[in-house]
């Protein structure tokens, strides 16, 4: 299951002098994975940013790039979107900028699973 809601917006200028329009999404996605001989849910969140330019004769240039499971912890992924979206990040520079981070917050998801595991086996 994939849901995407788009959190903000904005316009750059092309170097042709046309807008063009960026946008921010927020991706939740899930899938069950085995985690210590049971099967668990995970939500991830992750980010995809398309952009939108009017070319010639009214046709639109589309184009996206789409990172899933960056985090389990939704709040660093809109902290990190609103950060996208100041600097206007482009979907082209998309994993360039965030790559890097995204390989140190893999580990996020062991630490959210191993909480949620020990909270279970106390309950």
């Amino acid at each position: 299951m994939r849901i995407k809601n788009e959190l903000c917006h904005c316009y750059v200028v092309a170097d042709n002098f046309k807008n063009i329009l960026y946008r921010y999404y927020l991706v939740e996605t899930s899938k069950l994975i085995n985690f210590k001989d049971k099967y668990v849910n995970v939500v991830g969140y992750g980010i995809c940013i398309t952009s939108e330019q009017v070319k010639d004769e009214g046709n639109i240039l589309l184009e996206e790039e789409m990172i899933e499971f960056i985090s389990p912890y939704k709040n660093k992924v809109e902290d990190l979107i609103d950060k996208l979206a100041k600097n206007q990040v482009s979907p082209v520079h998309l994993i360039d900028v965030v790559g890097e981070l995204c390989d140190r917050w893999v580990d996020d998801f062991e630490k959210d699973l191993n909480e949620k595991y020990i909270k279970y086996a106390i309950a």
